[in-house]
């Protein structure tokens, strides 16, 4: 207990330092910060608490969420840079604090630690909890859905101080959470943050869900040996990973998940502003936000945010994790070879794998790039980091331990 005390006050400082020392200096900056906070400011001129507008022109761009918070700061403290950062601040704080949680979940509760002083720490994480945008709304509210499913699904042995047990696995053969309510408030977290920045904020978290369940949920996985062979190894790999497709599996895995649940809880948390601000402006607001900027972002290059599908994200995330990225490369031998080698940490591997690939994937399909796109992902990226860098405290690293050094030493 004394430690977990400890844990939390050192996360708190790191978290707290780095996300509020001169949050309210800057000026609001690039195009995004003042329009968002001038959002705010006419709303709560003018007490409207639904339809956002900016210059009193309809703002289609964001749900209302963050201009509800920063609305409240203004009150409180007065409109201005600070009021306006305030609460994406407070978001990062509880995203990292959420990040030592799911670290405590999945391995252990210094790899947590570690998890969450790499992600205060990341220059685009950081740069975004200092920022009157939606993202770090988002990150939290999507972090906290995953960190809920993670406490019914995970093993009770991985919140102590030592590693999972590998002898007590996940319970990922009942599909779901059990619980209804679990699936509820897993949900409703979700939800919240479909009012944050629109239907990406339930559909990505439980696809990240779906594809950790699509992935550990193939019979037979556990009590296979590979075939010998490093080309059959492979072969055998990239045939398992279609197989998590098969149209059987993939619908009993969907059909488990609470479909209608989810459905029912968005329409009763999300659904009222979205049809409150329809009513109130013909429709224009929900067809701009929808058609312009989630169906067309996917579809089109809106603004000059263009990028190759294949690099683009490898290099955004490789340059926002900075300076934690200079251990990819040993990050991702580590991950490799205990998710191959059936570790203890094996399922932890796997489900921040799946969590990194879902963003990635999804948003290197669409055709507008930008570097927060994949934000949501930088807690899985801080967890195997994390995890990396507890091993090699160790000297229990599976990666050659020449790596650290070529890492620094560039």
């Amino acid at each position: 207990m004394k430690k977990a005390v400890w844990q939390h006050v050192v996360i708190l400082l790191v978290a707290g330092c780095v996300f509020f020392t001169n949050l309210g200096g800057p000026k609001l900056w690039d195009r995004d910060e003042p329009r968002n906070a001038g959002c705010a400011a006419e709303m709560l001129a003018r007490g409207d608490w639904i339809v956002p507008t900016f210059n009193d022109e309809l703002r289609t761009h964001k749900p209302v969420l963050l201009y509800w918070l920063m609305m409240i700061a203004y009150r409180v403290t007065g409109i201005g840079e600070f009021s306006a950062r305030f609460w994406s601040a407070v978001a990062g704080v509880g995203t990292t604090v959420l990040t030592y949680h799911i670290g405590r979940r999945l391995f252990n509760s210094t790899v947590g630690l570690w998890a969450a002083v790499v992600l205060a720490s990341s220059i685009m994480f950081g740069v975004l909890s200092r920022a009157a945008t939606p993202d770090a709304v988002l990150i939290f509210w999507q972090t906290a859905a995953i960190y809920v499913f993670l406490c019914a699904m995970s093993p009770a042995t991985a919140t102590t101080g030592s590693a999972p047990d590998s002898s007590q696995p996940w319970r990922t053969q009942q599909f779901f959470p059990k619980s209804h309510a679990t699936a509820v408030l897993m949900y409703a977290l979700m939800s919240v943050a479909v009012l944050a920045k629109g239907p990406v904020g339930i559909v990505l978290p439980t696809a990240v869900i779906g594809m950790f369940l699509l992935v550990m949920r193939l019979p037979g996985e556990e009590n296979t040996e590979p075939p010998p062979g490093r080309l059959r190894a492979w072969l055998r790999r990239i045939a398992r990973l279609f197989r998590c497709f098969y149209p059987g599996h993939f619908f009993r895995t969907a059909w488990s998940m609470r479909p209608v649940t989810a459905i029912l809880v968005a329409v009763c948390v999300a659904a009222p502003w979205y049809m409150l601000v329809g009513l109130q402006t013909n429709w224009e607001w929900n067809i701009g936000f929808i058609m312009d900027h989630n169906v067309g972002r996917a579809t089109q290059v809106l603004e000059g945010h263009r990028g190759s599908a294949l690099i683009y994200y490898p290099v955004a995330m490789t340059i926002g994790f900075f300076p934690w990225s200079l251990f990819l490369v040993p990050v991702v031998l580590e991950t490799v070879r205990r998710i191959r080698r059936r570790d203890p940490w094996r399922t932890g591997c796997m489900f921040a794998v799946c969590w990194i690939g879902v963003y990635v994937v999804v948003f290197s399909i669409a055709r507008t790039k930008l570097p927060n796109y994949v934000a949501p992902a930088y807690p899985a990226m801080a967890l195997l980091t994390a995890g990396y860098l507890y091993q090699l405290g160790r000297s229990s690293a599976l990666s050659a331990t020449w790596w650290p050094c070529v890492a620094i030493g560039f």
